[in-house]
């Protein structure tokens, strides 16, 4: 609760100096929203592993969903004829920005959003697949959506958070073996997450590349569409886009340098990027935008915040003893990490959309913890 508020408290002190009072406000807002929505689910009583489970299972279908959208853009002009008229002209236009280097975004309005998403779920559907269920149709079904999101999340053309999801899935199986610590390798589990992720790349690279190239703004994205390129990428768009993070974050460091204790107000640093480059956008790092946008202060709540939810996580894992619960506790633990992660790249958590499910896992962890600490 501290850490909690001093965070709030840090957004309340930038608006001091906040030339859009309102970006601030609603900076505010939302992470008092997301942290109202982790203090609900620790005293709603949702801590049951099987309620936990269940959640769970709706985020990857959910996922699914959400990936199918994407790809149904890629694919069908329908996707604008039936989608756009729900949504805000300034939305429209940004879903035609992605479409003209051929990233997709589904619903999400921004690929990062849908790739971060995809990646949370890729450490969920891996623990659904073998604890989920124990009937086979079941976690056949579990795997296709592993392999299927995981293709969708190629798409998005997301580097970190591809990264983020490979991280999240690392962290469970180390995580899940570590109390007590046991040197060995489940190759059975490792084989079949090998397979899924060997026909995720085929159906990327094979199916969805092919249809990228159909495309007649397919001169843009040149070699970099396909699996080397994703990850590999050395072609003037992949130079432009380095160049231009170089330049944020040379920015967020001297606007830091300019107000170092409140900084310029909660997402107010997207207008000094537009007044130096002529448009706006995020730092694209949580902790340079953060030192920019609210100072000393803010840098002090954030790492204090987010260390205090990692280290509480990370000794939550030492109590359980149950194996379907520790590799769902560890699977969660993942998709936390991989979030703050893919922080350090993007910014998923000044999406409404991300921080919620941010803070919804961050509940669910928390609360199994005191549910079990309670039971003993």
């Amino acid at each position: 609760l501290k850490p909690a508020a001093v965070f709030l408290l840090a957004i309340v002190l930038s608006a001091l100096f906040a030339a859009h009072l309102k970006e601030t406000v609603y900076f505010f807002l939302l992470n008092a929203v997301g942290l109202a929505v982790f203090f609900s689910i620790i005293n709603l009583g949702l801590s049951g592993t099987n309620r936990i489970v269940a959640l769970v299972k709706l985020a990857v279908v959910l996922g699914v969903f959400s990936a199918a959208t994407a790809v149904w853009q890629l694919y069908s002009s329908s996707f604008k004829f039936l989608y756009y008229p729900f949504v805000v002209e300034r939305d429209q236009l940004i879903l035609e920005k992605w479409e003209e280097v051929s990233r997709v975004v589904g619903v999400w309005q921004h690929p990062s959003y849908l790739g971060i998403y995809l990646a949370i779920l890729i450490p969920l559907s891996a623990f659904l697949i073998f604890y989920g269920s124990s009937r086979l149709p079941v976690r056949i079904f579990w795997a296709g959506s592993l392999v299927f999101m995981t293709s969708v999340l190629l798409l998005t053309n997301t580097r970190s958070s591809a990264l983020a999801g490979f991280l999240g899935m690392a962290l469970m199986f180390f995580l899940a073996n570590l109390f007590p610590f046991r040197f060995s390798i489940d190759v059975k589990k490792l084989a079949v997450l090998g397979t899924l992720a060997a026909l995720s790349l085929v159906l990327y690279q094979f199916v969805f590349v092919s249809e990228i190239y159909t495309k007649p703004q397919a001169w843009r994205v040149d070699a970099s569409a396909t699996i080397w390129g994703r990850f590999l990428r050395a072609d003037s768009m992949s130079t432009e886009s380095l160049v231009q993070r170089s330049k944020l974050y040379e920015l967020a460091w001297q606007t830091y340098l300019t107000r170092p204790f409140f900084g310029v107000g909660a997402k107010n640093f997207q207008y000094e990027v537009e007044k130096t480059f002529g448009t706006g956008t995020d730092g694209h790092n949580l902790v340079l935008q953060t030192a920019a946008e609210m100072g000393t202060v803010g840098i002090f709540s954030i790492f204090w915040l987010y260390g205090a939810i990692l280290l509480a996580l990370f000794r939550s894992l030492k109590n359980i003893q149950n194996p379907d619960q520790k590799y769902l506790l560890a699977a969660l633990f993942g998709t936390v990490f991989l979030i703050l992660f893919d922080s350090m790249f993007n910014n998923p958590l000044y999406s409404l959309r991300i921080a919620a499910v941010f803070w919804i896992i961050v509940a669910l962890q928390y609360s199994m913890f005191l549910d079990n600490r309670f039971n003993a």
